[in-house]
């Protein structure tokens, strides 16, 4: 009997995290289905309804319409490796970690690369809608440089440690 309440009691996390987290899995992907209506309903609008009087309003339509369709698929990727992670890491009979570990390093890469991939984008909007000044843009363009570096080499140490 004090065998099976000490295995209910070390096994509790894991099955809590199995059983309530679902949420998170099933918001993150809501949260993205959401973004892939409102990105449609943005593109369907601005694109083919309204009419466009020169080519950098159209092209600035466009940018918007990229950046929109590049955040699509983050907040499922958070949910599913956040899930994932959580109930491998609880499992008490779990020994091998590195397929969870792999797969942890590869969201933070993607999700890094999608985040400067739609950094690049919003400063070219900026540059076409506003003018921004050339040391804003310089600054913002070392932004990126320098989270893509990150993304690159150390991350890259993550994926090939696990």
């Amino acid at each position: 009997m004090p065998e099976r309440v000490i295995r209910w009691l070390i096994g509790a996390p894991y099955y809590a995290v199995l059983f309530v987290l679902w949420p998170v899995v099933w918001g993150g992907c809501a949260v993205s289905l959401w973004l892939a209506y409102r990105s449609a309903e943005f593109v369907w609008r601005y694109l083919f309804v309204v009419p466009h009087d020169n080519f950098q309003e159209l092209l600035s339509g466009l940018l918007h319409c990229i950046e929109l369709l590049l955040l699509i698929p983050l907040p499922g990727i958070a949910g599913i490796v956040a899930y994932r992670n959580l109930r491998t890491y609880l499992d008490p009979v779990a020994n091998d970690r590195s397929p969870v570990e792999r797969e942890r390093a590869m969201a933070k890469r993607l999700i890094l690369g999608t985040l400067v991939a739609v950094a690049g984008t919003r400063m070219l909007i900026e540059l076409l809608e506003r003018n921004a000044d050339l040391h804003l843009y310089i600054n913002g363009t070392l932004l990126i440089v320098s989270i893509t570096l990150y993304t690159v080499f150390a991350l890259h140490r993550d994926t090939r440690d696990t």
